[in-house]
């Protein structure tokens, strides 16, 4: 988040309301993807994290395009939750 400059409000927004919740197969880790702003557009946001009893840990934040998320659904590298 902030190597990226992603404000925090955009990442609660997209955990708020994801377009896809999924989990990577290859590692486990869950992942939301929403549309938050960010370069003063709205645009796909993907959140890779790891929940646990107590808490959530994100690992990691970017930009997404639609077309990358779908081909990780169809392709198997994520799976829908």
């Amino acid at each position: 988040m902030h190597l990226r400059q992603i404000p925090r409000a955009a990442v609660e927004g997209v955990f708020a309301k994801p377009i896809v919740r999924a989990e990577d197969t290859l590692t486990g880790n869950l992942v939301v993807v929403g549309k938050a702003l960010y370069g003063k557009k709205q645009r796909p946001l993907a959140v890779i994290y790891e929940e646990t009893e107590q808490d959530i840990r994100i690992i990691t934040v970017h930009p997404i395009r639609a077309s990358q998320y779908r081909m990780r659904l169809k392709r198997g590298r994520w799976k829908e939750k």
